[in-house]
């Protein structure tokens, strides 16, 4: 289960662009939106399918997380004392360790 078959084609676009490091106001650019509340709005859809939203972090370590997400292709989701956890072949929530 990639986490990107949970966010719709213009979301995945963002998650990539966001992953590169862009900022809102670049990625908005690049789409050609007037703004960044696009963008954020965008971003707040992401983390709402990931699980992001829900663990307390703040726009800063949400985005931090969906980037990794990215990257890894896996979805992880992390404790309130920030320990990550992915699921193994028999669908169970394992601690994670980075490769």
């Amino acid at each position: 289960h990639h986490p990107m078959a949970l966010l719709e084609p213009n979301e995945q676009v963002v998650a990539r662009m966001l992953a590169q490091g862009l900022t809102n106001e670049q990625i908005a650019a690049l789409l050609g939106f007037a703004d960044k509340r696009t963008i954020s709005r965008t971003n707040g859809q992401i983390y709402a399918a990931w699980g992001l939203d829900a663990a307390g972090a703040d726009e800063k370590v949400a985005r931090t997380r969906a980037a990794i997400i990215v990257h890894s292709g896996r979805l992880i989701a992390w404790s309130s004392t920030g320990a990550a956890s992915v699921r193994d072949v028999s669908g169970e929530w394992v601690a994670w360790e980075a490769t």
